[in-house]
């Protein structure tokens, strides 16, 4: 069984004035790699510098995963099953989040 317990810092995460923040709390100092709150001894330090190595792994398997999503949703959208309506709404959300979040990678997110 997988443990899906969130240890790094929770999101959302942004990029300004040079820091990955969380909140108003500095998760990174961009410009030479610095943690804070506790720095490398801290384990939900250790947890984000696992999110940040695994970002680019993350990102390409989005990538490869969404256009298959994308084609069943529209299988499914074109079946025409009203009891699937609920179903296509909630996977229409969750591919605009993947978009959002290949956006937000990409640096394409305003």
């Amino acid at each position: 069984m997988t443990d899906n317990t969130t240890k790094h810092t929770p999101g959302p995460w942004d990029i300004s004035q040079g820091y990955i923040w969380a909140s108003a709390r500095k998760v990174a100092n961009l410009s030479d790699g610095t943690a804070f709150e506790g720095a490398w001894t801290d384990p939900e330090q250790n947890a984000n510098a696992s999110l940040i190595a695994a970002s680019p792994d993350l990102l390409a398997a989005l990538r490869a995963v969404l256009p298959l999503a994308q084609e069943a949703m529209a299988a499914r959208r074109h079946g025409g099953d009203p009891d699937d309506a609920a179903t296509l709404a909630m996977f229409e959300a969750d591919m605009a989040a993947a978009v959002g979040a290949i956006a937000k990678a990409e640096g394409r997110q305003p």
